[in-house]
């Protein structure tokens, strides 16, 4: 058993200490220990009478089961990480709590987008963008989360066919690359990378020279990283179909 979970011993841990540990098992790439973590998060947060925490953790539980699908190819994990987030936006429409929509919308859209459903992505994306623009809650209330939102509309919009959104998403990565929060240090890491590797596949049977500088873009953040484990995960994936 990995220390973080040995110090989950300590029952005086809160919801939210909980699922912090979750998002670094989760990073860590140890997926088995993150789904124990999740599920004493939600205990904690239910204790706590935190439905937003608790609709959090789902979406942290829910993104656990995208990489073990990712990682195993299993269909149950896609299935199950649906109906979990669905639920975590459900728990947040009917908590009454306009803040605590934002990120199960978020992460809706990206399931429905990696589902084939890219209309209704796209509708859930605005629906988090304006979630996140209005009603931001303190936790995640950062310049740097609202652009991520705002690129994967856009992600989405360049896969619906809007070309046009190309322009846009460039704009976003380098506003994520200027940012100097909290987030800069490892999210927006992440974020932009992502965003490139997405790019890279989109245009891999478009435009091979275009797709190969995105690439190359991506695998110069993943690799100057040793934490991007999970990316760098993906990025040998996207390696391998290139030199195919």
């Amino acid at each position: 058993m990995i220390e973080c979970v040995d110090m989950t011993k300590d029952q005086n841990l809160s919801g939210r200490e909980l699922h912090h540990l979750l998002e670094s098992a989760r990073e860590g790439d140890n997926l088995s220990s993150a789904l124990e973590l999740g599920m004493r998060s939600l205990l904690a947060y239910a204790q706590e009478k935190d439905q937003l925490g608790f609709a959090e953790a789902l979406d942290s539980i829910f993104i656990v089961f995208k990489h073990l699908h990712r990682q195993q190819k299993f269909k149950p994990y896609w299935i199950l990480a649906g109906a979990i987030v669905r639920s975590s936006v459900e728990i947040a429409e009917k908590s009454g709590d306009n803040q605590a929509l934002a990120l199960p919308q978020l992460n809706l859209a990206e399931f429905l987008e990696e589902s084939g459903e890219l209309k209704q992505a796209k509708e859930m994306y605005r629906k988090a963008v304006r979630s996140m623009t209005q009603f931001p809650h303190p936790e995640h209330d950062r310049p740097a989360v609202l652009v991520l939102m705002k690129l994967r509309l856009a992600l989405c919009e360049l896969v619906l066919g809007d070309q046009t959104a190309v322009t846009n998403i460039e704009s976003f990565l380098a506003e994520l690359a200027a940012d100097t929060g909290v987030d800069a240090d490892y999210n927006c890491k992440v974020w932009i990378s992502g965003g490139y590797l997405r790019l890279a596949e989109h245009f891999k049977n478009k435009d091979l020279k275009l797709a190969q500088e995105y690439l190359q873009q991506a695998q110069e953040i993943i690799e100057n990283d040793e934490r991007l484990l999970l990316r760098r995960q993906q990025l040998d994936v996207m390696l391998s179909r290139f030199n195919d």
